[in-house]
């Protein structure tokens, strides 16, 4: 039987492209990349306010899916910025019925440009607040919520950013960032890695004895912070007490810039030949300039020494030591441009907003 030469060359094409194709199935599988599964949380809280020229709400919750498919279904087609309005009414949030006690709550506001109809909105709700002044409204609103830390996000794209502006939506240990389409992602994840490092709770775990009135385990305790997690100047504080039975109290507070437990005695428990002294709420403050007002620093290391004379403390990593994870309640709300002027961006900037949520659902459990 005769059969061509073109014949036999396309059947030879023709097993060549299908064993590639075998071959690239191999190596890649056959099923498409499956969707990431958030998973309910119990400790992280999130909230999404999206804006343009009004705002749209989902509710504060631990359905971590329920925010990043609202953020997925958002558009952005029209062309206004109502930021400020956004923030003060993302604060309301918290004020939610039904929601539990946060140990540390946040905003995480994002937008490519000035704020242009916050003064109408905030008109509509009974404030006569002149376009002008509502950056400091929303600053305003940000400080008189207590414990609230503030990040802000400010996009490089078509609009201009005033950097003062944005700056006032930012409360301490939280940052202003700058961004642009290739860093937005980043700068997205680089905030949710702050919120959970500085929402850390911290144990004290140390050799279980016989500790008396008499013959105390004494401790010294060194604290050091940055005023956020970038800043290079160091912070630091050191604090002593003893334990007696179980209980740890301070018998110094140093400088006073350290607190936990309400400044109360801890009651240790003991575990496996170690005994855990809680040390909940730390916290590390520092005055802001010449006025009243405190602000939280964020808390970069603790050493932990030890003596049982009150004197010639040293560091024994083997009797004494702190350990830190996510183990308190905390809510967040993110504040989310959709104006038209992201263009093309949008889709990145939302993409990267889910990946924000993925580093907390990750970190979270």
């Amino acid at each position: 039987m005769f059969i061509s030469y073109r014949y036999c060359l396309l059947l030879f094409c023709c097993s060549i492209t299908l064993t590639s194709c075998n071959w690239l199935s191999d190596l890649f599988g056959d099923e498409p990349d499956k969707p990431f599964i958030f998973q309910e949380q119990e400790r992280i809280y999130l909230g999404v306010v999206a804006f343009n020229d009004t705002i749209s709400i989902s509710p504060i919750s631990k359905d971590l899916q329920q925010s990043a498919t609202f953020i997925n279904n958002k558009q952005n087609d029209v062309d206004a910025t109502s930021l400020c309005y956004a923030v003060s009414k993302g604060i309301t949030l918290f004020n939610q019925q039904s929601l539990p006690i946060f140990d540390k709550i946040f905003i995480v506001s994002f937008t490519d440009g000035q704020d242009n109809v916050s003064s109408l909105l905030y008109k509509s709700d009974g404030k006569l607040i002149p376009q002008a002044n509502v950056y400091n409204q929303a600053h305003n609103d940000l400080i008189s919520k207590t414990g609230l830390i503030s990040y802000a996000i400010g996009f490089d794209g078509k609009e201009i950013i005033n950097e003062t502006d944005m700056r006032k939506l930012v409360v301490s240990p939280g940052t202003y960032e700058t961004a642009n389409n290739t860093t937005i992602e980043t700068v997205f994840k680089k905030i949710a890695n702050s919120v959970l490092a500085s929402s850390k709770n911290f144990t004290l775990i140390t050799q279980n004895g016989i500790y008396t009135a008499e013959y105390p385990k004494y401790f010294r305790i060194t604290v050091k912070a940055k005023p956020n997690k970038d800043e290079s100047t160091v912070y630091s504080d050191e604090i002593f007490g003893k334990l007696v039975g179980t209980t740890f109290t301070v018998t110094d507070w140093g400088n006073h810039s350290v607190s936990f437990n309400d400044n109360q005695p801890v009651t240790g428990i003991v575990q496996n030949k170690k005994m855990e002294l809680p040390f909940n709420k730390l916290k590390f403050t520092k005055q802001n300039g010449n006025s009243n007002d405190n602000y939280e620093c964020f808390i970069q290391e603790i050493i932990v020494e030890v003596s049982y004379s009150g004197n010639d403390y040293h560091i024994d990593t083997e009797d004494s030591s702190v350990s830190g994870d996510i183990s308190k309640k905390i809510g967040i709300v993110l504040v989310l441009d959709c104006s038209t002027s992201l263009g093309n961006a949008f889709g990145n900037v939302k993409n990267s907003a889910v990946e924000f949520i993925k580093v907390l659902s990750q970190t979270g459990k």
